[in-house]
């Protein structure tokens, strides 16, 4: 998850966060349109294993709002 006011970004696993790296500047917006893949990625390979329940929403969620999804 980007966070604008840290400027940061977040990793969540099952709603907690896991890690966090602080940025100098924003993400890059994309400036082409790709198509979204999960589990694998062009010259990354294939993610080996289960991704359980992927969901994509519009806007970053908080924490408790990620915890509640989680449950």
């Amino acid at each position: 998850v980007y966070d604008r006011s840290l400027p940061a970004l977040l990793l969540y696993y099952n709603g907690v966060e896991k890690a966090r790296t602080t940025l100098t500047s924003a993400p890059a917006a994309a400036t082409v349109a790709q198509a979204l893949r999960v589990g694998t990625g062009e010259g990354a390979g294939s993610f080996i294993g289960e991704i359980d329940n992927p969901r994509i929403y519009g806007r970053a969620l908080s924490a408790a709002e990620l915890g509640r999804v989680m449950d």
